[in-house]
């Protein structure tokens, strides 16, 4: 690999900025328009409406809503433990 070259061609390079290169810089990073975050009120509305929509799946499917069905072991005999088992 020839560094020499790449050396050389390093030392001949040269940037040259204007007197207010900073300033406009400044200026356009100000003018930015920032990142905006949703608000809380949206992300609780929007997870409140998942679990309505989720709630009403599980109503529609099962026919009630109850703990064992929120679960989804309704459809297990409630005698049995054993049955529990098969989950694990």
């Amino acid at each position: 690999m020839n560094t020499h070259k790449l050396e050389k061609q390093l030392q001949t390079m040269h940037y040259t900025f204007s007197d207010d290169f900073d300033r406009s810089i400044l200026e356009e990073i100000s003018t930015m328009t920032q990142l905006r975050l949703p608000s809380l009120t949206s992300i609780i509305t929007g997870l409140a409406a998942c679990i309505i929509f989720c709630l009403g799946f599980i109503y529609l499917q099962d026919g009630n809503l109850s703990y064992d069905s929120l679960l989804g072991i309704d459809m297990l005999n409630k005698t049995s433990s054993t049955e529990l088992l098969n989950y694990f």
